[in-house]
């Protein structure tokens, strides 16, 4: 048994389908039936109305422009479109730029506002304080730790040196000046 999401999808896949279930489902269910007569009316007066006739007059300066060349072309009364004046586009992106500052300007009063009512800037201390806390009392706890921390932070510098150096070689590597050395050639 074929239900009516099923037989729509179909009849829109297919408005003339033979499917057996389909049939037998249009016969019982009078609101797909209607809907299929819906469509098959609607495919018929698509193509009818989706026919275009240019005017005989301008199919006439068409021709007429295409016989004539590319001067021609130049020639019409073609107008260009001019894009807005230099004074206005600059107007709009001061005043874009003046809405999003002052938007940003309200924005920031909001939080700072909103960050005083909870107090948030005493907990974000604490969190910013948190990784010296850390490693004072790791420091205290494990004080051999402290060869470890010492030998990482040092590894550390060393990998940013070659992340640099790399960064340095690809850039150089891409980089391809074309020097003209016939400017110091004398012709003979």
């Amino acid at each position: 048994m074929i239900e009516c999401n099923e037989a729509r999808e179909l009849l829109a896949l297919e408005p003339v389908s033979e499917n057996e279930a389909l049939q037998i489902h249009l016969v019982r269910c009078a609101r797909c039936a209607q809907y299929r007569r819906q469509h098959q009316v609607l495919d018929a007066m698509l193509p009818t109305e989706l026919r275009w006739e240019a005017p005989a007059a301008l199919t006439a300066q068409l021709l007429a422009l295409a016989a004539a060349g590319p001067a021609a072309l130049t020639a019409a009364t073609v107008v260009p479109r001019r894009g807005p004046k230099r004074w206005y586009v600059t107007t709009v992106y001061l005043l874009t730029a003046a809405a999003i500052g002052l938007s940003l300007l309200i924005a920031g009063q909001f939080l700072a506002l909103l960050v005083a009512q909870i107090g948030l800037g005493a907990a974000l201390a604490q969190l910013w304080a948190a990784p010296s806390q850390g490693l004072a009392e790791l420091l205290r706890a494990l004080p051999v730790s402290q060869g470890a921390i010492d030998f990482f932070l040092k590894l550390r510098e060393e990998l940013l040196w070659l992340l640099l150096a790399a960064v340095l070689w690809a850039i150089v590597d891409k980089w391809n000046p074309q020097f003209s050395l016939r400017r110091g050639q004398v012709s003979s």
